[in-house]
């Protein structure tokens, strides 16, 4: 089900699966991100100020190679990104989906790490270390664009928690992706074992969203 809001004259678009009130927090979030630089003729040169900043926040996170990430401003701003929770251990959907994910990279080869992202998180940080996701992406063949994060425990379930993707047990993770244009305030949700063609034209679809005219002549 493809749920619609709309809040000064930007359309904000989620696919159902998303709770009443996570919903409403991210379409209202992202709705008065963009009201506001197209409100604003100055360029915005603190971006700690933007909304989308202040919600997800820079929680500390690290990636399959043990960088460092901040979750808004290193993993999805300004980005085109594919969001999903997995753990490594997992015997069930995990090994299905990260399969798809690698399809994904493989028939979008020519966007990941330019234009689109995959972000693969940890449901279990403490199990799955930087040195473990490192061995398990390359039995995936992760490239330039896919990473699996993980973390401190309570850094990765906050990350989590904002996302939408937390769970309390882990074996009872949710069977969905999220699919995010932060520039334009696009997101989608979809189950993660769709059909191939219906995943690439959500794919295809985010990364063609346009900023609306009034606001994309003044964001910076």
């Amino acid at each position: 089900m493809l749920v619609s809001m709309a809040a000064t004259g930007l359309k904000k678009r989620i696919f159902g699966g998303l709770s009443v009130r996570n919903l409403i927090v991210l379409t209202l979030l992202f709705s008065f991100c963009f009201s506001i630089q197209a409100k604003s003729g100055n360029k915005t040169t603190d971006h700690r100020e933007k909304p989308a900043h202040q919600y997800f926040t820079d929680i500390a996170l690290v990636n399959q190679a043990g960088k460092q990430q901040a979750l808004y401003t290193d993993l999805l701003k300004d980005k085109v990104v594919i969001i999903h929770s997995f753990f490594t251990s997992c015997k069930s959907v995990c090994p299905v989906s990260m399969k798809l994910m690698a399809g994904i990279q493989q028939r979008f080869a020519a966007d990941m790490g330019k234009n689109l992202f995959i972000l693969s998180f940890s449901l279990d940080p403490q199990t799955d270390t930087p040195l473990q996701l490192q061995s398990y992406a390359r039995e995936l063949k992760a490239g330039p664009g896919w990473q699996l994060i993980s973390g401190d425990k309570r850094n990765v379930d906050l990350a989590l928690k904002k996302l939408g993707h937390y769970v309390d047990d882990i074996e009872d993770h949710k069977n969905t992706l999220i699919l995010g244009n932060e520039t334009t305030g696009l997101w989608k949700k979809a189950f993660i074992l769709a059909k191939p063609d219906a995943l690439d034209e959500l794919i295809r679809e985010v990364l063609a969203d346009k900023l609306p005219v009034t606001a994309s002549l003044n964001s910076p």
